[in-house]
């Protein structure tokens, strides 16, 4: 038998269908966070907020020429493109990855939020600005295939190839981007202190939509 065909009948297995999820952490996490923190509790004094996913929790959006949510914004953006490039996406001449909105969440006790997607945007994310010690509630990705979840076999342990969910603990100066399409929630904060995080939309624009939008 030549080595091309022992090759040939070789048992091999491939992981195909896989979701790319993007975290770090920003280098200069603590003194941005101290002007994000200011920034959205004086936010949440003048705007009552309102409800999508979030229960219990206040929610309200940014306005992204905000000179310091601007500056959270160019290095969302950053990421971004580290996103896209190691997807192999192809940047045409005058298509450019822009935030389309960003607004912030202030969870107290109990607060959670529910299953969601986030239609019409490319790329969505969160960024932790304050994490309560105790048990703030994690980050949850839900599996985005529908039939794995009809049978299942007993696993001798977990791996992010058989389970079902994935959980990112929070914390403070940690990004989790990831594809707008994927289904996630955020688990109930059951710490006395307040959990508070940016959220954002992606999109991918030509330069004719950045001017019309400007």
């Amino acid at each position: 038998m030549t080595r091309k065909e022992s090759e040939d009948h070789r048992t091999r297995f491939a992981q195909v269908f896989p979701t790319t999820i993007l975290t770090c952490k920003f280098a200069d996490a603590g003194a941005m966070n101290q002007s994000l923190l200011a920034y959205v509790l004086s936010l949440r004094e003048q705007d009552s907020g309102r409800q999508r996913s979030n229960q219990l929790g206040w929610q309200a959006q940014m306005e992204v020429s905000e000179e310091i949510v601007n500056r959270f914004c160019q290095l969302v953006l950053e990421r971004a493109y580290d996103y896209g490039n190691a997807m192999g996406w192809r940047f045409r001449d005058g298509m450019h990855l822009v935030v389309k909105e960003c607004w912030a969440n202030v969870n107290e006790k109990y607060a959670y939020n529910q299953p969601h997607t986030h239609p019409n945007a490319l790329l969505s994310g969160a960024y932790y600005v304050q994490v309560p010690a105790g048990d703030p509630g994690q980050f949850i990705l839900m599996d985005p295939r529908s039939q794995p979840w009809v049978m299942q076999p007993e696993y001798r342990e977990q791996q992010p190839a058989n389970a079902q969910v994935q959980k990112i603990p929070p914390e403070e100066g940690r990004l989790i981007m990831f594809p707008s399409w994927l289904e996630h929630s955020v688990g109930q904060n059951l710490s006395d202190g307040l959990r508070i995080s940016l959220s954002f939309n992606i999109d991918l624009l030509p330069d004719v939509l950045l001017s019309a939008r400007n």
